[in-house]
């Protein structure tokens, strides 16, 4: 699932955040309701569940999920009413959004012009997903998320996230999040620099290997699991002889190779278990790109891209 299905192209051309809910299906509201336990010995068979509530959409009393009482219900049009101005003033765009678990989460990608250019059509470009949920099992978060334009893989990083918590002042948090999202220039700057660093850096074959293996460790140091092993051999594969590996420039036996091979196989190959009962394929396949399993080996290849970039530095400056 390329970023283009993850994210397909609105209908319109939204400027405010109620705009893009309706292209998406999203503009419905949600309330609080009592949960009760059925006991048949009592004359009136139910009682109420203290400290704990029902998320139930207004629009069809689909439930969406169980949470404490401290939550703080923030619709998402009010939760998300900072990104307006930050469209309206042109820093971003609105690229597009997806409802999963039955409009229990939602996710919003904004797409800034800043990029880097490798050659021709192959750069990475700077995006924010915006996403908060309903069922009190996600903050509401906002994250760079670089975009490979030649692979469309996105690459959910954890440096610089903004994190802010469902709870009964959740609004006046929210104050602040327009200001607080600007400064995440500067985030999306110290990715620009590692994105410029790592078609720079070459790897052999071992160095490839070294690197897929963090992100596959064996588990307590015992020996490889074959499972294990077949991921790593899959990544390396991906790195020698993909062709958005393979045949681009700022790849072949790069540091960035290495990087977005973990980013395709995240995206694109990586087994996606549905944890849910009655959840869908297909969001299974978002959330674990975007949140989950797929989401975590991204974060965590482009972490190791910086202990490498980081290594090679110092290497640098031990022999210039």
């Amino acid at each position: 699932m390329s970023m283009r299905e993850l994210f397909p192209s609105l209908r319109g051309n939204p400027r405010t955040i109620d705009d893009l809910l309706k292209d998406i299906g999203a503009d419905f509201t949600v309330e609080k309701r009592p949960v009760y336990h059925k006991i048949p010995s009592m004359a009136l068979g139910h009682m109420p569940i203290p400290g704990y509530s029902a998320m139930i959409r207004g629009d069809n009393n689909f439930p969406l999920g169980i949470v404490g009482a401290r939550y703080g219900v923030s619709q998402y049009n009010s939760t998300l009413r900072f990104l307006d101005e930050l469209v309206a003033d042109g820093q971003f765009n609105f690229n597009g959004g997806r409802c999963t678990l039955g409009g229990a989460h939602l996710f919003v990608s904004l797409k800034a012009p800043n990029r880097v250019i490798f050659g021709g059509d192959d750069m990475v470009e700077c995006y924010f997903t915006v996403s908060t949920s309903h069922d009190g099992s996600d903050a509401i978060t906002v994250m760079c998320s670089p975009v490979h334009q030649r692979s469309q893989t996105i690459l959910p990083s954890e440096l610089g996230i903004i994190k802010i918590r469902h709870s009964v002042h959740v609004k006046n948090r929210l104050a602040d999040a327009a200001a607080t999202l600007r400064k995440m220039n500067k985030v999306w700057q110290d990715h620009a620099d590692a994105f410029t660093r790592f078609p720079q850096i070459k790897l052999s074959e071992d160095d490839a290997r070294t690197y897929f293996a963090m992100l596959a460790p064996a588990k307590d140091g015992s020996d490889v699991a074959v499972r294990t092993k077949n991921v790593r051999d899959r990544l390396f594969d991906i790195y020698k002889n993909h062709k958005l590996t393979a045949h681009l420039p700022s790849c072949q036996g790069t540091l960035l190779g290495a990087l977005v091979a973990a980013m395709i196989f995240g995206d694109y190959y990586k087994t996606v278990r549905k944890s849910i009962v009655g959840i869908s394929e297909q969001d299974a396949r978002i959330e674990s790109r975007l949140s989950g399993q797929g989401a975590k080996l991204k974060a965590d290849a482009f972490a190791g891209a910086l202990q490498l970039m980081n290594l090679d530095n110092d290497a640098a400056l031990a022999h210039p």
